[in-house]
């Protein structure tokens, strides 16, 4: 854009013949650059040089246009992904870290336990249910710790006779944050709220059913990083002791 602004210099004249020659299949800059103003559908360079535009206005005009293309993109990839079902794209999403790293303050634990999280909201933990996609010869599906059902992200949280115990001495710190008993019973009687809240408390999903605060946002994405920090330790304590 700076030679846009300098249509008398040699910059400039060198930019329109090359604009002018260039194959668009070319390695040149601007062909790339061509090809990166069609990916985010802005004005071709042609038009930008023709009607240019302030340096306040351009940078404005390109951050929509890429919150536009990559919130799109990434809402289409979760939309054929089911193991991302649960994770709520933000908007915008250029500049904005997702709820789980925001909570997150730059201390050692917590990082390590926002990363046990975010593998959980990704479905990329390795569970028995993800173990038997990789070697299902030798390895059962089935939950070691309680032996009954498969050993999914949702039996984990919020299924397994196992951890019962842990999970409820654990949902007392979720009743403090909402302030209200009659929101926790509805969460903690619908399974999929209950997983969703643990996963991620942004979610489009919850918007009608649950009102939250930002402080709230903030405390309820903590709350769950400590927890499932703690069902995935006990879980590996249990399982090295059998």
């Amino acid at each position: 854009m700076n030679i846009a602004r300098l249509p008398e210099s040699v910059e400039y004249k060198i930019l329109t013949r090359q604009l002018f020659m260039a194959d668009s299949d070319s390695k040149t800059l601007t062909s790339k650059v061509r090809k990166i103003l069609e990916k985010y559908n802005l004005p071709t360079p042609e038009e930008l040089l023709k009607e240019v535009q302030t340096k306040d206005k351009w940078k404005k005009m390109f951050k929509n246009a890429s919150n536009d293309y990559w919130e799109n993109t990434w809402r289409q990839e979760l939309a054929t992904q089911s193991t991302m079902k649960y994770l709520q794209v933000q908007h915008p999403v250029v500049d904005n870290p997702h709820n789980l790293w925001k909570s997150t303050r730059p201390r050692q634990h917590e990082v390590q336990r926002a990363e046990i999280k975010a593998r959980l909201i990704t479905g990329t933990f390795i569970l028995q249910s993800n173990a038997i996609k990789y070697n299902k010869s030798e390895v059962s599906a089935t939950c070691k710790l309680c032996g009954v059902d498969d050993e999914t992200r949702e039996h984990l949280l919020g299924r397994c006779s196992a951890l019962s115990q842990l999970r409820e001495e654990n949902f007392t710190r979720l009743r403090a944050i909402l302030f209200d008993d009659n929101t926790l019973t509805t969460i903690t009687q619908d399974l999929d709220m209950l997983i969703q809240m643990i996963l991620d408390c942004t979610h489009s999903s919850l918007k009608d059913l649950v009102v939250l605060s930002k402080a709230q946002e903030t405390d309820i994405e903590r709350w769950p990083q400590a927890y499932c920090e703690r069902l995935v330790t006990h879980r590996a304590k249990i399982i090295s002791s059998n």
